[in-house]
């Protein structure tokens, strides 16, 4: 589908994968699929209690389980929105908190920079292992950020038919995604037809009224959600 949707925020590598003026340019007659053959570089977190691994890449993007959804995050500074998937290397640096099983990818926004963090935990009996996700703004202004499920992933393309977008929580084809510290400020979903919600984010076009389920028969459905974050703030789901 990204042969059709180059416009679409992709993950690091298909964006310059699909791109014919990067370096990472691979003709899509060459490939039977949407395969990353360019960037398999990512890092692998988890706990010891668990064999069960996340995965994150370069910029910062999380898969939670192998050949599923990723979470992509977006800052809105006060110059426009900054897409980790897309600005250049120089603006990103990602690094090993203190070499414990935490990463951490730093973008630069005017004022400062936008610090995001991803480890595992274990969760209770019934909910298994789970994914912190959180951005801190180390600027000197409030930023917004977004957090985005993606029909995407380290690999490949991903499969998700329905996003549901609640007060508490993101599901995805049925299961829970993301538990949401409080209601969102605005939020986007969308499916292949309707072109990504990404457009409706970075437009400044995502609503307050939450979108609730949306389904995609061709299996690319996404959503966004947005929050306010201010000087030294912290966001965690």
């Amino acid at each position: 589908m990204s042969q059709l949707d180059t416009d679409w925020v992709w993950p690091w590598w298909l964006g310059r994968q699909i791109d014919p003026a990067n370096p990472a340019f691979v003709p899509r007659d060459q490939l039977p699929s949407l395969t990353n053959v360019t960037g398999r570089n990512w890092t692998a977190i988890g706990n010891l209690d668990s064999p069960h691994e996340a995965v994150v890449d370069p910029r910062g993007l999380v898969t939670p389980w192998p050949d599923g959804w990723s979470l992509d995050w977006w800052i809105g500074a006060e110059d426009r929105w900054h897409l980790p998937s897309r600005e250049a290397s120089t603006a990103i640096v990602q690094r090993l908190v203190d070499g414990a099983p935490v990463i951490e990818t730093s973008m630069r926004v005017p004022g400062g920079h936008a610090v995001h963090r991803a480890w595992c935990v274990r969760g209770a009996a019934m909910v298994g292992e789970l994914v912190v996700v959180e951005v801190e703004n180390r600027s000197r202004v409030p930023f917004a950020v977004a957090l985005s499920v993606r029909p995407a992933n380290l690999e490949g393309v991903a499969v998700v038919e329905r996003i549901g977008v609640g007060e508490h929580g993101v599901s995805v084809d049925g299961r829970p995604a993301l538990l949401l510290p409080r209601r969102p400020a605005r939020a986007a979903a969308s499916t292949f037809a309707d072109g990504d919600a990404a457009a409706t984010v970075l437009a400044g076009q995502a609503g307050t009224e939450l979108p609730g389920e949306v389904r995609c028969r061709a299996g690319l459905a996404q959503a966004a959600v947005v929050y306010p974050v201010v000087h030294a703030a912290t966001l965690r789901v």
